[in-house]
């Protein structure tokens, strides 16, 4: 007869099941449909396309909001190093 093993983790292969299927439903499959158009169309095509009005402030809002939380967060973790370096 088969004895049970002792799993540290109970559950872990249903719950990395669900993990993996989100992951590729919500982060894969986009990105695999946006390089595969991406690969449809000319040069020409590609560069109207990132260099629109819209792609532009796209940009603008990504890296601004970037920059705002990147210094954010070094002011936030150096005052918290300090702190806890202090302790």
């Amino acid at each position: 007869m088969r004895e049970k093993s002792f799993s540290a983790l109970p559950g872990f292969r249903l719950t990395m099941g669900f993990t993996l299927f989100y992951l590729s439903v919500l982060v894969l499959i986009p990105i695999v449909a946006l390089f595969l158009r991406a690969f449809q169309m000319s040069w020409r095509e590609f560069f109207e396309v990132v260099t629109a009005d819209r792609a532009i402030a796209a940009y603008r809002l990504t890296f601004g909001a970037s920059l705002i939380a990147a210094v954010a967060n070094a002011g936030f973790g150096t005052i918290l190093a300090w702190v806890f370096g202090s302790v």
